[in-house]
């Protein structure tokens, strides 16, 4: 059952993996390592989602003539710096979530393919983060507040 409230958690765009990777170590005892990798997993599937409902609202006509009147001239010169989104895209998974900088580069035009590396990059940072601040900042915070209690008199 923890499995499943941990997935669940992971897969959920709200929270997802921020959420879920702490609540899987401190939580569930799970090893960190492998919430992580299970973390990042899940939040490139909301992106895979994200992508593939693009990919199904492009067959429309009324989504494409709704692009075009989005697309011009800001959109336009977006496309022209696709090549330079690499460090926006790895620094924006993990602050706003791996299916809205899908979402956005999408509307700019941008194939998924291209922003693949950043964005699997910056999950496996925020995993990197999250397991190294579960793992440790409970120790650290024992010993500031042992620090801090007077010894009994």
């Amino acid at each position: 059952m923890q499995v499943l409230v941990f997935l669940l958690t992971a897969l959920s765009p709200i929270g997802g993996m921020t959420a879920a990777v702490p609540l899987a170590i401190l939580g569930f005892g799970f090893h960190g390592w492998s919430a992580a990798a299970v973390g990042v997993l899940a939040a490139w599937s909301q992106a895979l989602v994200v992508d593939l409902g693009w990919r199904l609202l492009e067959r429309r006509a009324w989504w494409q003539r709704w692009l075009e009147r989005r697309r011009s001239g800001w959109a336009a010169r977006k496309l022209s710096v696709g090549h330079r989104l690499f460090w926006p895209v790895l620094l924006l998974t993990p602050l706003i979530g791996s299916w809205v900088v899908m979402a956005l580069v999408r509307l700019i035009g941008v194939p998924q393919r291209r922003i693949v590396l950043p964005m699997v990059l910056g999950l496996s940072l925020l995993g990197v983060v999250l397991v190294l601040l579960c793992e440790h900042a409970p120790q650290l915070m024992m010993r500031l507040v042992d620090r801090q209690v007077p010894a009994d008199r």
